[in-house]
């Protein structure tokens, strides 16, 4: 069973004007998060936070005053929920996992996170989510876009009755290495599908120090393209039903199982 609670070390900033002071703190978090994750040689140990953002003042221009004295928006943030690699049974994602504790507290599917407007959904996670998975998984960033499809067609969750739009926007401090699966196109998918993203700057070190973390071991038994991915077996029971009810392109699986 998914863990729903919220880790008490890890505080919503209650005013705030949405700036690089803002997303550093919360991608500080998402490392420390990433830490809590079993270093293994075919993972990247990533850490996630889902938050909904309210604006609590919004810019005016007094009478005869430039813009440039416009004062800036101020937001309050509510963290929804939390999740990093490993953190649930199988081969799960951080965000992955955050979506699915958010999903089990709410008695709903992972596609339908959307609290009411005018909150905007925002997701923290220290590494761009994946655009491609061996190990049988459904995709981060495919996962993220199909919150925003599934809030277009349907009138379920915890803002039934409002307009729904899902994950609005993406920061994530450093870009998918290629280590596991060549170049990364998660950015590209969230581009296409409308979602926005943004790379903070500042912490690339620490989050690729700790994301790597066990893969020495890859290199030791000689780092090769043979190990590029889990095991296709390592799936949870709930991930592998949630797949087995989507529809399929078979041709798409005869080219996948080329791999």
């Amino acid at each position: 069973m998914a863990t729903t609670s919220i880790p008490p070390s890890i505080a919503p900033i209650t005013s705030h004007h949405n700036n690089q002071q803002t997303h550093l703190y919360y991608l500080r978090a998402c490392l420390s998060l990433s830490q809590q994750s079993p270093p293994k040689p075919t993972n990247f140990r990533v850490g996630a936070i889902l938050l909904s953002r309210m604006p609590t003042t919004m810019p005016t221009n007094p009478p005869n005053q430039p813009q440039s004295h416009t004062p800036p928006a101020t937001y309050t943030d509510t963290i929804l929920s939390t999740g990093y690699t490993l953190e649930l049974p199988g081969n799960t994602h951080a965000e992955q996992c955050a979506l699915a504790k958010y999903a089990a507290r709410h008695g709903i599917s992972e596609e339908h996170v959307d609290p009411p407007r005018p909150q905007s959904i925002i997701l923290y996670v220290t590494m761009e989510p994946c655009g491609k998975r061996l190990s049988g998984n459904s995709p981060c960033a495919a996962r993220i876009i199909q919150t925003r499809t599934s809030s277009r067609q349907n009138n379920t969750g915890p803002s039934a009755g409002g307009a729904r739009h899902g994950i609005d926007k993406v920061y994530f401090g450093v870009k998918e290495p290629g280590t596991f699966v060549g170049g990364s196109v998660g950015c590209r998918m969230l581009t296409e599908a409308g979602v926005e993203w943004e790379v903070v700057e500042g912490l690339e070190k620490e989050i690729l120090k700790v994301a790597m973390e066990g893969h020495e071991e890859r290199k030791g038994k000689g780092g090769g393209d043979e190990v590029r991915g889990t095991n296709i077996d390592d799936i949870s029971e709930e991930e592998r039903r949630r797949q087995d009810a989507m529809p399929r392109n078979p041709l798409k699986r005869m080219m996948e199982a080329d791999i």
